[in-house]
């Protein structure tokens, strides 16, 4: 017993390990909360405090925020760390850190529990480790687990369900984990968008994959299906009930389906004919094409290299230039896999654990295949464990080859050295480089601002702030612990926007606008904003005075506090 366990010793340095990278420098790195992380850390804290978020909705199943809708896991996971540790960016991201914990865990039991018709003990034992310490030294896991991600804890979510349910499948005295099982895959509906999708295609892929042992379960344990299947309609019937509307406003502009996307280009590519109701002229540019065309450029975004070994995609701060998603190394292991893969598939040898990880990378494309920005780090996140169990067992082809063959053994040794110093690497570019490089990517001011416009405010009229497209306002509710209950007066929105989004135009006495510096009102007024953007005469004008001057070594923007009396 004693000897099988210390073969696990190497599994449980890889979760310590996990551990540190998770929470080192948790809510310091990246050095900001996004306005996400931010809305989602103060609509936990106003239902905390008053059972209502910002707009006065009491506990909603979709939260509208800025117009966005978000989904309500994250949240209302979040309450009982701010009612335990406080309202503070460490908090907010530490689901998401937890989160990360639990996947590298799960990776590790869902591999052995995949590869129960493994003969082999020890090889099973190994590639589950290999599937650990890939995740664990994830460069895409590591990020989305200092960031307060949803999706993270959907993948949580969605993996727990797995495992339980390959555990009831392998086991009949443990057909009763079909139920969690089933209500862990509810939960995933109401964590990101992805897994809505993502969710009942894994889930009708085992099935089908299971087909003679979920008959046979269906058959002798009704009471148990019954119930299951009965929680899955629940599930179903809720996210049916509560976001039909939001899903159709979040998907508004983002799916290449939406036809509306195409007509502006359709009709200038049109224009270029003499008749643009020809045959010709239709044939050149129609929904279609442009959906088919769309569709190709999906998938070349989704496996470029670029996208997942070099410089990850371009969506703010989902990720870190310079960085993909995988260590580049792993090329190499994915190519060896694949090639075992297609092997055994030629040779009509595939296994169930083969079939489980073909059709987990398969589903995990089509959520964000559907959308405009198909290279996306967090609508394709559902494919982290496919990718990196795949990355390990070509990792784990090479190292048994090494082990049979010493001309590997130079091939093993020196991937897995580039491999080590491309972690390293990326350790210091995410916590040392990064933070300093890309600091004008994120929102380093702001918490000094709220302090410094708590102070020095309420010697001014109003203060007056531009930046609506940022939400500026979230953070001064956020920083300041705003009650909640003084919302409904103290804040006052725009109309929203083309895409459905509702901007704040006032907080209390700060109005978030576009400054005009010509106004007669006579009022005083702080403004606070980048010092580019204030007209030369104004700071050298005795109509205003500057308050405060803030500055960071390695930012490239000034803010300043200006008043006008």
């Amino acid at each position: 017993m004693k000897k099988h366990l210390n073969k696990w010793i190497p599994f449980l340095i890889i979760i310590f390990v996990a551990t540190a990278l998770r929470f080192y420098q948790l809510g310091n790195v990246p050095i900001e909360l996004n306005r996400d992380e931010a809305s989602l850390g103060y609509t936990a804290y106003s239902l905390l405090q008053t059972g209502k978020e910002e707009h006065g909705q009491s506990w909603p199943i979709n939260i509208e925020s800025f117009g966005d809708w978000k989904l309500p896991a994250y949240v209302y996971t979040l309450i009982p760390f701010i009612k335990i540790f406080g309202l503070k960016a460490w908090v907010v991201k530490l689901p998401s850190a937890l989160a990360g914990i639990g996947i590298v865990i799960l990776s590790a039991v869902i591999t052995w529990l995949l590869t129960s018709s493994w003969k082999d003990q020890n090889k099973r034992i190994t590639l589950s480790t290999l599937v650990a310490f890939m995740i664990t030294i994830s460069p895409w896991n590591i990020h989305m687990s200092h960031m307060a991600y949803e999706a993270n804890l959907g993948m949580l979510f969605l993996m727990t369900g797995v495992a339980l349910l390959l555990t009831a499948l392998q086991n009949k005295s443990k057909r009763v984990l079909l139920i969690p099982s089933a209500f862990f895959f509810g939960l995933t509906f109401f964590s990101y968008h992805s897994y809505q999708v993502f969710m009942p295609l894994l889930v009708l892929s085992f099935l089908s994959i299971y087909w003679k042992k979920a008959k046979n379960i269906f058959e002798t344990e009704k009471k148990i299906s019954y119930i299951s299947i009965a929680i899955g309609a629940l599930f179903t019937i809720a996210l049916i009930a509560t976001s039909l509307s939001a899903n159709q406003t979040k998907l508004s502009g983002l799916s290449i389906f939406d036809k509306s996307s195409y007509s502006v280009v359709m009709e200038e590519n049109r224009g270029y004919f003499e008749n643009r109701n020809s045959l010709l002229a239709k044939l050149h540019s129609n929904n279609f094409y442009f959906i088919f065309n769309q569709a190709q450029r999906n998938i070349a975004d989704i496996f470029s290299s670029k996208f997942l070994f070099f410089e990850g995609g371009s969506h703010g701060s989902h990720d870190i230039p310079g960085t993909g998603k995988m260590h580049p190394v792993a090329f190499i292991f994915l190519i060896i896999a694949g090639y075992k893969f297609l092997t055994i598939w030629q040779e009509k040898k595939l296994e169930k654990w083969h079939k489980v990880i073909m059709a987990w990378l398969l589903v995990s494309i089509v959520a964000p295949f559907i959308t405009f920005e198909a290279a996306h780090t967090i609508r394709f996140s559902p494919a982290l464990f496919s990718l990196e169990f795949l990355s390990a067992y070509g990792l784990f082809i090479l190292l048994e080859k090494a082990l049979k063959d010493n001309k590997y053994k130079i091939i093993a040794g020196l991937t897995i050295f580039i491999l080590l110093y491309s972690f390293v690497y990326f350790f210091a570019t995410y916590f040392f480089v990064a933070p300093k490089r890309d600091i004008d990517k994120h929102n380093w001011q702001i918490e000094r601002l709220v302090e410094l416009v708590n102070d020095r405010g309420d010697r001014y009229d109003l203060i007056s702030m531009p930046g609506t497209e940022w939400s500026p306002y979230i953070y001064f509710l956020l920083f300041n612990q705003t009650d909640p209950n003084s919302l409904s007066k103290d804040l006052e929105f725009y109309d929203p926007d083309h895409e459905g989004f509702r901007h704040v135009k006032r907080l209390g006495n700060i109005h978030f606008s576009l400054i005009d510096w010509n106004d007669q009102s006579g009022k005083s007024v702080l403004y606070v904003i980048k010092s580019k953007e204030v007209p030369g005469d104004k700071l050298e004008s005795e109509k205003y005075r500057l308050e405060y001057s803030l500055t960071n070594p390695y930012a490239k923007h000034e803010w300043l506090l200006l008043g006008r009396k």
